[in-house]
This record gives structure tokens, sequence and C-alpha cells, in this order.
């Protein structure tokens, strides 16, 4: 295998160094002109793949590996008519519009990336008008569109995932404790969502300035509220959910009186040994053969990858099924109902550029973090997405904290909410 790796980069090398005349952006005040990297042998059977990535500028650290980790898949799927052609989007939404004419005019018939939301905006007209289907890394749900897909993790999938097994746990009332951010807005948006559809009930929202370790004030204001709650989500990991969950324990906030429920974001940056946190749960995608990608990628490149750079190789994994399809409809094949397998388990996409991945759910223990629900193993019938939040028909409003409660109430139901008048059927089926 590393020998067929060496044979790559050495490619990479050569073709690097190559005379290419790309598209060069000459609008504005500034010149963009993107660097193009072609890896396979060409034919007339070739399909031809276009990368964008961040190689340089600001992000290129994780454009690397992304580019490190699909070229592991290449070797891998071993596919003579796989053609994948890189282009640096320079960290910029100017680069990805050259990168992506680029791609246009080497007629690729698949983009992968870009990374960034910004940079997906800034590519899509023109994917749309070439009629190239993208499988983006973004995690922005307001970028996708009819073609214009994504393998990133979306909030509203995650959430729901997270509040769904806990309300089938018997968890009925939920507090949150959210950064003060767009972030938070959007973690909040697709909690309210999850609990109208599992009939439970977002009792209290604690906001919190961005990057803060103190969450002594906060969090004495909602125990102190006289709200009861039996569970707490606190999105964010790493030193954010040790404060948190320290503080809350500290007024005897504890399992299994509350369960303390995370996001995918835990899995990088969590302590199994916190004894807050023992109990505990949150989303992740299914790992399949996940250790046997470390050890090829830390062989290969001297280093330890991102979970992101999954991602590109299981990008690349689904353009090798995809080049052999029997049907030129790519559409039709990208949102297939089966979906495709890879690195992290299932995942399938939508026509509205939406997805749906298998994940677990994983319970934290000082004997090691395990599995405690698996994700699908097998997509079947369509799912339908989470329906938008209607202010009109609230049932319940949460308590803010932390954050002017009006101007909250606008960022996540669209207006103030003056009053409720409460769903005596709902509320009957809640409390049951």
């Amino acid at each position: 295998m590393l020998k067929k790796i060496g044979i790559i980069l050495v490619a990479l090398a050569i073709s690097s160094c190559s005379s290419t005349k790309p598209f060069q952006d000459e609008g504005g005040a500034e010149s963009y002109s993107t660097d193009i990297t072609e890896i396979g042998i060409s034919n007339s059977r070739s399909f031809r793949v276009g990368m964008l990535l961040p190689l340089t500028g600001a992000d290129s650290k994780y454009g690397q590996g992304l580019k490190n980790a699909s070229l592991l898949a290449l070797n891998d799927v071993n596919n003579p008519n796989l053609v994948i052609q890189y282009y640096d989007t320079a960290s910029t939404p100017a680069g990805a519009r050259v990168a992506v004419k680029n791609a246009a005019l080497q007629q690729a018939q698949l983009i992968l990336g870009p990374l960034k939301s910004t940079e997906v905006s800034a590519i899509s007209n023109e994917t749309i008008y070439q009629g190239i289907p993208v499988i983006a890394f973004s995690t922005s749900p307001d970028v996708l569109q009819p073609t214009i897909y994504t393998l990133g993790l979306l909030v509203d999938e995650q959430i729901d995932r997270i509040i769904s097994y806990a309300a089938a746990s018997g968890r009925n009332n939920f507090a949150l404790l959210l950064p003060d951010n767009n972030t938070g807005i959007a973690f909040a948006r697709s909690a309210i969502k999850s609990a109208n559809k599992n009939r439970v009930a977002i009792k209290i929202i604690g906001f919190y300035p961005q990057g803060t370790s103190d969450f002594s004030t906060i969090v004495k204001q909602i125990t102190d509220s006289g709200i009861s709650f039996d569970a707490v989500m606190v999105p964010e990991g790493g030193i954010t959910l040790t404060a948190a969950t320290a503080m809350f324990a500290y007024y005897d906030i504890t399992y299994p009186n509350v369960q303390f429920l995370g996001s995918s974001m835990w899995e990088a940056g969590i302590s199994s040994r916190e004894t807050s946190l023992q109990q505990s749960i949150y989303p992740a995608l299914t790992k399949s053969n996940s250790s046997n990608f470390v050890a090829q990628y830390y062989s290969m490149f001297n280093e330890k990858p991102s979970s992101l750079y999954t991602l590109a190789y299981d990008a690349v994994i689904i353009a090798d099924k995809l080049s052999k399809a029997q049907s030129q409809n790519y559409t039709d094949d990208i949102t297939a109902i089966g979906g495709f397998r890879g690195l992290n388990g299932k995942v399938r996409f939508f026509d509205d550029g939406s997805n749906q991945h298998s994940l677990d759910i994983i319970s934290v223990s000082s004997q090691g973090n395990k599995v405690i629900d698996s994700g699908e193993k097998y997509f079947e019938a369509p799912i339908q997405s989470l329906p938008p939040i209607d202010a009109d028909t609230v049932y319940s409003v949460p308590h803010i904290i932390g954050k002017d409660s009006s101007l909250a109430q606008v960022l996540i139901y669209g207006k103030t909410i003056d009053f409720v008048t409460p769903n005596n059927n709902m509320l009957e089926q809640i409390a049951q």
C-alpha cells in the first residue's frame, strides 16, 4: 500500500509542475488563480472529479489533511477510471469561484468540497449553470439546495437524534446551555423543533458569552429559576463542557435525576474520567474501519488525522460508486434511498441537499465511552425533515436567561411570542 501511495505522491509532484493555463479572475482589487493537480490516468471512460480544497491560506492545514485522506481512499478503491483533479480555493470565496471555473473547464462531472459555507455559496451559481452536482464538506444548511449536497453533519440531525433518544428514555423537560452566538441560536432552533416532534418541552435556555469558562452566574440563575428539568443539553465540548457540568454538580444537578446531553462536538475533547460527565450521552457518526484509516494515515503522513479528514475519504468512496453507475443522471444516483457506506457509516442525500447519517448514541463512562444505541445499518424508507418552527402554534415557550428574551424569541421563532395558549391534548401526552 505504501508503495502505491508513494507513486501517487510522485505523480502529484510531477503534475503540480506541469504547465497549465487555469482561468484567472481579474475582477475586483485582486487576481486569483488556482493550481490544478490531477491524479489518475484519463481515458474515454474516465469519471472526472474536481475536489475543491483550501490548499493555501488560513485553512490550508485542513485542506492538506483532506487531500491526504482522499489519496488514501483513491488508493483503496483502485479504480483506473476515477480521475481526481485538485483545485485550490485559497481559503476564500473568490478563490473558490476561480477553482470551480477551472474544474468546469476541465470537464469535471462531480465537485467534491469545498470546506466552508461561504465557499459553497460562491460556487453554487456556476455549478448549477454547468449542471455539475456538488458534495461539499460544510455543516451549514443555509447553502444547500437541489444538486448542492453536503457530507457535513448538520445541527438538526444530531440534535434530533440525541433529544429523540432522551425522550424515548423518559426525559420530558429539557434545559439548554448555549453560547450566545449564531451557533447557539441554531442549536436552540433545532432543539425546539425536535422537542415539538417528540412531544417534550424545552423549559429554559441559558445563553453564556462565547469563550467564557465562568459558568457560576448562569448556572445559578438556571437552578434558582424554580423551573424543573430532567435533562440538560450542553453542545460545546472541551473546557467549556467540563466547567459547565462541574458547576451544575456544585448545585447537585447530577445523574440520574438529570441527564446531560451533548452534540458531536463532545467527541473531539471529552474526558471519560470527569466525574460530572458520567452517564452523559452524545451523538457520534458511526465508525466503520476508522482505526485502520487512522493507522494508515499516521503511517503515511506521520500525524494523527482529524475526524474531519474522513469526509474526504468517504467523498472519494461515493465518487467511486457514482463512476460505476449505469445511468448518467448523477442526481438520481446521489439521492438513492440506500445511500452510501464509508468510514463514517451510512449516509444518504436528499433532494434539498440535506443528508442523513447513521448516528450512534455514546455514553460516557470511566470504563471507556461506549455505544449504547447504534445508528442505522441500512436506509430504507425516506424520512421527513424536522418541521419548521411555527410561531403561531407554539404551545410552550422556554424561559430565557443571559440574553434579552424578546431578541432571543425573534432569532428563534422569527417574532416575539406575547402569550401561549397551551394545547391540552399535547400537554397531557407530555405528562404521560
